[in-house]
């Protein structure tokens, strides 16, 4: 007998989305089109500090969801990695909002999460494996989409995600 261990929500961390089916065909490993869904505030998160992982820290994580759709109007979503809440500039989440945006963000506030909700990213989607052996589509690079594209980027409602909401809770910076 085959005991199959299943996730039944998160799709593995709890920083990640209920959207994410895990018996569905990940992402080609390819560039290609996408629109920003949501995002994912996550407060209180433990996770080991990068200084000493003996430590651990209590950080807001927040993450991406963006879809496509392959020429049959098959729908793929994937996720970003959990990024640590800080627009210091040198963070991760500063630098990969920083490719996405194709310049640098601006310092006057005048830029929110929300606005990446419904923008289309040029993203290029590798396969990784977990040490338990499960593969999964990660994000290897994004950039913005090029002007001539802008007109395939998929708009908000060709997606069919959980009843919640499709952008994301207030944000919260």
């Amino acid at each position: 007998m085959q005991i199959k261990y299943e996730q039944k929500n998160n799709a593995g961390s709890i920083t990640g989305f209920d959207e994410i089916d895990k018996n569905a065909p990940l992402p080609a490993e390819q560039t290609s089109l996408y629109t920003c869904l949501k995002y994912k505030v996550t407060k209180d998160v433990e996770r080991p500090t990068y200084s000493n992982p003996e430590v651990m820290e209590k950080i807001t994580a927040l993450r991406f969801l963006l879809g496509s759709k392959d020429t049959n109007g098959n729908q793929a979503l994937v996720q970003t990695r959990e990024f640590k809440l800080s627009f210091h500039p040198k963070s991760n989440l500063v630098s990969f909002l920083t490719n996405w945006y194709g310049k640098a963000l601006p310092t006057d506030g005048s830029l929110t999460l929300d606005d990446f909700v419904g923008k289309g990213a040029q993203l290029t989607i590798s396969h990784a494996q977990t040490r338990r052996g499960t593969t999964y589509a990660q994000i290897s690079g994004i950039a913005p989409v090029i002007t001539e594209l802008q007109d395939k980027v998929l708009p908000l409602n060709s997606f069919k995600l959980n009843a919640e909401e499709v952008a994301s809770e207030e944000d919260p910076y």
